[in-house]
């Protein structure tokens, strides 16, 4: 290594050696379970035909292994048959417009990145830059959003300043490099969503259930709400935001590249964001109006109870809040990203400023390239902003409530 290269240099390097670590791992358990599945591959992401294996990390089957190989070597431009860049790709169907067949290879995951280490043709090792840099072109000609800068005037002015600095966050590129920029974003795509999923699933059978009730007609239990019964519900109310700390915890520390951040500002970013932070954890949970996580066999966590803890002002704005970001039906993927988005752009008090506007970048650029894979739309984004603005409030608002003379505010508020 030579000895001048940059801190940015290192740091990136850094990052990409503990993704690349990561990602390796994370392909010998894909490829342990493959065998327990007696190599049941289901169908080909890309045009719907029987997988026959993980071809550059996707479920696919030999014709688009072979396609995505073939294009990513010759590093050559395709043009759509039809010139919608919406053809549908079928078993016999795929061959007919190769544009469209590409952009599903992206949109899939397929990637230089999905080869397993120690079996890359030296053919794809000399043109992994040339792909990427394909890759990227065609991301961005393909997005339906822009960097542009957007129309403040609609906002009232207490969130300006955050609108302006969650847009910002799309158009700077200071620390990242276009020869590594596909491979980071896809590698901090998939190890942030593993992290997410892993401290979501526990939720996933009470979503489950929920969706069951409201199926068949459920109405929320009016319970009697006693002394006894407000001091049990804020007893395991607690518990749960203890337990809500312990994940929020691992999962900071789990981010790459959250590993460089201090203490001091690790705390610090988990007090800014406790509960917008707890919403992307649980927002599935919130349907038809209402929240059904269950806090214990019996009692449902409902806005009642909600509005008895918290009071109905607060209560009333957070639902209003968590159900427009519902509104925009966000991929767990997308949810994922969050996470660190607003760790690194809502976290206030911090030390090593300079650290986090560094992963913001990561993290922001990566978001993005989320969004440009789900062709959100520009319109899209711009609402999305809107309502992420807020979410410093719904942290500040919790800030303020009191239960039970509990010292809520130096556990949890920022």
């Amino acid at each position: 290594m030579s000895s001048n290269l940059t801190k940015k240099d290192l740091s990136e390097n850094d990052l990409l050696n503990a993704l690349t670590n990561e990602i390796n791992l994370n392909k010998k358990r894909i490829d342990d379970q493959k065998y327990e599945a007696k190599f049941d591959f289901g169908k080909c992401l890309i045009c719907n035909d029987d997988a026959t294996g993980k071809h550059f990390g996707v479920s696919s089957c030999e014709g688009c292994k072979g396609f995505f190989r073939r294009s990513a070597e010759k590093h050559v431009y395709f043009k759509c048959r039809n010139n919608t860049q919406n053809c549908q790709i079928y078993p016999k169907e795929r061959k007919k417009c190769k544009l469209c067949r590409w952009n599903a290879c992206i949109r899939a995951g397929m990637s230089i990145h999905g080869v397993r280490v120690g079996r890359i043709p030296n053919s794809m090792k000399k043109i992994k830059l040339k792909t990427t840099d394909t890759i990227c072109s065609i991301t961005k000609q393909q997005s339906p959003i822009k960097k542009v800068s957007f129309n403040l005037s609609k906002l009232d002015c207490s969130i300006d300043k955050l609108k302006i600095k969650i847009s910002n966050t799309f158009i700077n590129e200071k620390y990242m490099k276009n020869s590594n920029k596909i491979i980071v974003l896809s590698l901090l795509r998939d190890k942030t969503f593993q992290i997410y999923r892993d401290h979501t699933q526990e939720f996933d059978k009470q979503e489950k259930n929920a969706l069951k009730l409201i199926e068949n007609g459920y109405k929320p239990i009016n319970y009697t709400y006693s002394k006894i019964f407000i001091d049990k519900l804020i007893e395991k109310d607690m518990i749960f935001l203890e337990n809500h700390a312990s994940s929020m915890l691992q999962i900071v520390k789990e981010l790459p590249g959250f590993q460089r951040v201090s203490d001091v500002d690790i705390n610090q970013m988990i007090n800014c964001n406790f509960f917008s932070v707890l919403t992307l954890r649980t927002i599935k949970l919130f349907l038809n109006g209402d929240y059904y996580f269950m806090l214990d066999e019996n009692i449902q966590f409902s806005k009642d109870i909600y509005t008895i803890i918290a009071g109905k002002k607060i209560t009333n704005k957070f639902f209003d809040y968590t159900f427009s970001l519902k509104d925009f039906s966000l991929t767990d993927q997308e949810l994922a990203l969050l996470i660190p988005f607003f760790l690194t752009t809502f976290s206030t008090g911090l030390v090593e400023t300079e650290l986090i506007r560094e992963l913001n970048e990561y993290y922001s650029r990566t978001l993005h390239y989320e969004f440009c894979l789900n062709n959100r739309s520009h319109n899209f984004l711009e609402n999305l902003i809107k309502v992420l603005s807020l979410t410093p409030k719904i942290n500040i608002m919790f800030k303020d409530v009191e239960i039970n003379n509990l010292e809520w505010n130096n556990n949890f508020g920022c």
